[in-house]
């Protein structure tokens, strides 16, 4: 298994050891398995990648619990068992909490339906506490100056990276938000980007400022001429069939880790970088958090918490963040 370490030692998940929570009536592996098509089909409203994590740490515990117990038998899962299971994983703190965190949406789903009689066994006792450390991965302004600074000619690829790092470094944008916005989703006028179907399948508008739209602007002039406004605006060809697609994910990461480390130095950037240099940005100008909030597509104001503690007021946030970057940026991009 990716990521996830199997307990040495055999973990008895039915009868044979101390109870150390309790419990109502608990669900067998077997009525866990046979649920789970169920809340997964429940879950089609959600983005793909979303259902995709759902998914993985559901077959992760599935193939934690049948390592762990006698061959053929149907273990009952219990506080006990998940908690052997969030102590096999080995990864972050993040990615255990997230692992429970789904886990504890399954079971409460498997409640609602009157599936699970019993308590869910995903206990919030169970979450570690990650230490937040302060992000040391994001751009000064004078690295971002010397960004906008730099001229690639009449190199297209270097120019749809300067377009990638200088729209994700002033709107917020995920790496898979700008892998799927769309020429037709770009308000030259109001500065703004409509972001469909985000994170968490929520809309939101984002800020678009000039030095954004100078060099998507420029990256326009090399987009292929066969790609529609309705294509995503970042395209490239396949090498063998030169059929024309969308930039994955993993080619934007590339794109800004090799753009960056090049003019910069550092080898630490990547596409949620510039997501952290954004928001420290807007923070650092007194930008009310509800509108950070609403910048960066969090669902709530926790999340948001992680990059300061204050809660502000909700005004227009797209003002704020545009002469935030009218200082930067007051001539546009310099030459």
């Amino acid at each position: 298994l990716n990521r996830l370490v199997l307990a040495a030692v055999r973990i008895q998940c039915q009868g044979g050891s101390k109870t150390l929570f309790r419990e109502g009536t608990p669900l067998t592996l077997h009525q866990f398995e046979k649920a789970l098509p169920k809340y997964i089909a429940a879950c089609s409203f959600q983005t793909p990648a979303s259902i995709a994590n759902k998914q993985r740490t559901c077959r992760y515990f599935i193939e934690f619990i049948r390592g762990n117990t006698e061959a053929g038998s149907d273990p009952e899962i219990t506080p006990e068992s998940v908690l052997d299971f969030r102590n096999a994983l080995a990864c972050s703190p993040s990615t255990i909490n997230k692992h429970l965190e789904n886990l504890h949406a399954v079971f409460a789903w498997m409640q609602d339906m009157e599936i699970l009689q019993g308590a869910n066994p995903v206990r919030k006792a169970m979450k570690i506490k990650a230490n937040q450390k302060i992000h040391k991965d994001i751009l000064s302004s004078e690295e971002m100056l010397r960004i906008a600074r730099t001229d690639y000619g009449d190199n297209p690829t270097e120019i749809r990276r300067r377009a990638i790092v200088l729209l994700l470094a002033t709107s917020g944008l995920r790496a898979s938000e700008v892998a799927a916005v769309r020429p037709c989703d770009l308000d030259w006028r109001a500065g703004s980007i409509y972001v469909p179907h985000g994170k968490g399948d929520k809309d939101r508008v984002v800020l678009f400022h000039k030095i954004a739209q100078e060099a998507v602007q420029q990256y326009l002039r090399y987009r292929p001429k066969e790609a529609a406004d309705t294509d995503p605006l970042f395209v490239g060809h396949e090498r063998a069939t030169k059929q024309m697609h969308g930039l994955s994910r993993i080619t934007i990461y590339n794109d800004v880790k090799e753009y960056v480390s090049r003019l910069t130095g550092n080898q630490d950037v990547h596409p949620h970088s510039l997501r952290h240099t954004f928001a420290s940005y807007l923070l650092s100008n007194s930008v009310p958090m509800a509108e950070i909030q609403s910048m960066l597509g969090h669902s709530s104001t926790r999340t948001t918490e992680i990059y300061a503690k204050l809660i502000a007021p909700d005004v227009t946030p797209i003002r704020s963040a545009t002469s935030v970057f009218d200082k930067v940026y007051p001539h546009g991009a310099p030459r």
